[in-house]
């Protein structure tokens, strides 16, 4: 097994790079004291794959492909002196490490760690669940696991923000798999889901959801859920003709402080119709803050895309106004010296703008 190691990060929030060992060739080549080294060399030559097998966890049927089992949660907030796991359950993993970026950002720490008295955390379950009994404000920082299966190696990093027991500020929204744009077929079925954390004040809480009144164009319609051009769930029941839609209040709640509390709000939309494509506002109010958020139901041919401004156009834009406005000065002064001559033409006549064009004539010749 190797006697140290840690991972060298190229700047803050750079991916793991690489990992620089001592008394280790790699996963497939493990070092091993003088005597052993012999029946190791023939072990990796003539091993399968070139490397030595490994006992893999969590093998999936036949297959051997390393993977995450669940999708990564890249923040996650706990009570201070709260309970809270961080995931990285996996398949076909031969085993997992967990490493801490440290204060300077550039170096990745293996467990353990020294984060003070009031901070518990381990390794659980094969190393597949980071658990902390006891969170402390030492424990927030960047946690990044590591799973191998003796040729390849997959990672990733989560975020752990340490709360006070008391929250007085706007509702925090948590992330969770179905608050984001959803698509779907006519007829089928879909669920929005959003979960809040607002420390200890769960049951002052309340998360509901908002739709804006397509019969009103839609530059006349207001903020997310901030004027009566939204329409609540009650409301779209009773004007909707195909789609139902069920809306249920869901508040995890503990006392003690052994769990982050949360609460969310789940929205079921049963027999998706053409009416129900569109905009979905979820608002969370805690008693005097607010936290909006909007996801957008659509087909699966047309998946919502962000709005990209091309400012490669800019240049092009910028010459043509330029060059618009110069034709439009030259078109200007043109019309405005026209109508001086015919000033001049008509006060004068010909005769006198001759005689005046000859004294000029002879003020040159002299003056030469």
């Amino acid at each position: 097994m190797p006697t140290n190691s840690s991972f060298r990060m190229q700047g803050r929030g750079a991916t793991v790079a690489e990992e620089n060992r001592t008394k280790s060739h790699g996963n497939c080549l493990p070092w091993k004291p003088a005597h052993q080294f012999f029946l190791l060399l023939l072990s990796y030559s003539f091993g399968r794959g070139g490397c030595i097998s490994c006992q893999l966890h969590n093998n999936n049927g036949t297959g051997t492909h390393l993977a995450f089992i669940t999708a990564g949660t890249v923040k996650q907030h706990v009570i201070s002196k709260g309970f809270q796991s961080i995931s990285c359950a996996a398949v076909n993993f031969c085993r997992i490490r967990w490493y801490r970026l440290s204060a300077d950002a550039r170096t990745m720490e293996p467990y353990p760690w020294d984060l003070g008295n009031f901070t518990i955390v381990a390794p659980v379950d094969a190393n597949q669940t980071l658990r902390f009994q006891s969170a402390d404000d030492a424990a927030e920082g960047s946690y990044v696991c590591v799973a191998s299966n003796g040729t390849h190696q997959i990672n990733r990093s989560t975020h752990l923000t340490v709360d006070v027991r008391y929250w007085t500020g706007d509702p925090l929204q948590l992330q969770h798999k179905l608050c984001h744009n959803r698509t779907a077929e006519v007829g089928q079925n879909v669920t929005l889901f959003c979960q809040f954390y607002v420390g200890l004040e769960v049951r002052l809480t309340t998360v509901y959801w908002r739709r804006p009144n397509t019969s009103l164009p839609q530059e006349q319609w207001s903020g997310c859920g901030q004027g009566w051009d939204w329409l609540g769930i009650g409301v779209l029941r009773k004007v909707s003709h195909y789609t139902t839609y069920h809306m249920r209040l869901i508040q995890h709640m503990n006392d003690s402080g052994s769990e982050t509390p949360w609460i969310g709000s789940r929205l079921d939309i049963v027999n998706v119709s053409e009416e129900a494509y569109g905009i979905y506002c979820v608002i969370a109010n805690n008693g005097g803050h607010w936290s909006r958020d909007v996801l957008m139901l659509s087909p699966p041919d047309e998946k919502p895309r962000p709005v990209v401004r091309h400012y490669q156009e800019l240049p092009w834009v910028v010459v043509g106004s330029a060059f618009l406005m110069v034709s439009v000065s030259l078109l200007v002064w043109k019309m405005v010296a026209l109508e001086v001559k015919l000033w001049y033409h008509g006060r004068y006549g010909d005769d006198e703008q001759n005689g005046a064009s000859m004294w000029l004539f002879r003020q040159q010749k002299s003056n030469r």
